[in-house]
C-alpha cells in the first residue's frame, strides 16, 4: 500500500554549508530539490539493504590507517 503525503515527518541534519549549497545546485540542475534527492537516497538504501553504492576506504586511506605509506603497501622502496 502506498502512503500519502500526509504521512510525512520533518527531520534536521547538520552538514557543511558548502556541501549543501553545491548539492542544491547539482540537484537543481537535475530538476529536483535536496529533499527529493535525500528521499531517493533513502529509498535506494532500503532496496539495496545498505548504502546504494560501494563504501570503502581508498587505497591510500587504508594504508595510512595501518600506519603504512601507499608505496610501502604496494611494495615500492
Amino acid at each position: 500500500m502506498r502512503t500519502t503525503g500526509t504521512d510525512t515527518i520533518t527531520f534536521s541534519v547538520r552538514m557543511d554549508r558548502n556541501i549543501k549549497n553545491r548539492c542544491e545546485a547539482l540537484y537543481g540542475e537535475l530538476g529536483i530539490n535536496l529533499t527529493t534527492a535525500i528521499n531517493v537516497f533513502l529509498r535506494q538504501s532500503l532496496r539495496a539493504g545498505g548504502f546504494p553504492f560501494d563504501v570503502r576506504l581508498g587505497r591510500q586511506d587504508w594504508a595510512s590507517s595501518l600506519g603504512k605509506t601507499a608505496s610501502e603497501e604496494e611494495g615500492v622502496s
